[in-house]
C-alpha cells in the first residue's frame, strides 16, 4: 500500500510540475489497462509492442502479463522520474523477469525512436489534451512511421476534461482544445 501512495503522490507532483508530459492526476486504472491491452489477447502471432507514455507502469504491468514467449516490447517514456519508478516497480515482477531479454526502454520523446522499427501494437497514453497541435502532429507522423498497415493502436482520453477545457477560460486553452479536436476529427 505504501508504494501505491508514493506512486500516487509522484503522479500528482509530476502533474503539477510537468503538466505537458503528465496527462493525469492519478495512475491509470486497471480497467484502462485491460482495455488498452485487448489486442494482445486476440493476436495469434509474435507481437512487436510499443508502449508510449507508460507513466508509473500500471498498463506496463498488464502488458507484461499478456506478453507471449516471442513478443517484444519497447517502453518509451519522456519523464525521467516516471521511468525510474516504472523500472523499480517491475524489476522483480515475475512477468518482467521472464521477458526481460525482449524488453527495451527508451527515455525521451517518442519522436526519437529509430524509425526503422515497426510495431504490431502501439499502446499510447500520451496526454494529447495537454499538447499543442503541432506536437500532436509530430507524434502521429512518428507513430505512422513506426507502424505497418496492420498495426493496431490503442489510446484513451478523458472526455470530461476535453468538454470542460473547451468552456473554462483562458480562451487560449479553449482554442487549443478545439484545434486538437479538429485534428482528431480529421485524421
Amino acid at each position: 500500500m505504501t508504494n501505491m501512495i508514493k506512486e500516487n503522490l509522484l503522479v500528482i507532483n509530476q502533474f503539477l510540475k510537468e503538466f505537458k508530459t503528465t496527462g493525469e492526476i492519478c495512475p491509470s486504472s486497471r480497467w484502462a489497462a485491460e482495455a488498452l491491452t485487448y489486442p494482445m489477447r486476440e493476436a495469434n502471432k509474435a507481437l512487436r509492442i510499443l508502449e508510449v507514455g507508460p507513466g508509473t507502469g500500471t498498463v506496463t504491468k498488464k502488458i507484461l502479463k499478456e506478453m507471449k514467449n516471442n513478443d517484444t516490447l519497447l517502453i518509451s517514456e519522456i519523464n525521467p522520474s516516471f521511468m525510474k519508478v516504472l523500472k523499480d516497480r517491475i524489476k522483480n515482477d515475475q512477468n518482467y523477469l521472464k521477458n526481460k531479454d525482449r524488453i527495451k526502454f527508451s527515455l525521451g520523446p517518442v519522436q526519437e525512436i529509430d524509425h526503422s522499427e515497426h510495431f504490431d501494437i502501439i499502446v499510447c497514453a500520451i496526454p494529447f489534451l495537454n499538447l499543442d497541435v503541432k506536437t500532436i502532429e509530430s507524434i502521429f507522423v512518428t507513430l505512422k512511421k513506426l507502424s505497418t498497415p496492420e498495426t493496431i493502436m490503442t489510446y484513451y482520453e478523458y472526455k470530461a476534461m476535453k468538454s470542460i477545457s473547451k468552456v473554462i477560460p483562458p480562451k487560449s486553452r479553449q482554442d487549443r482544445i478545439k484545434s486538437i479536436e479538429r485534428f482528431f476529427d480529421s485524421n
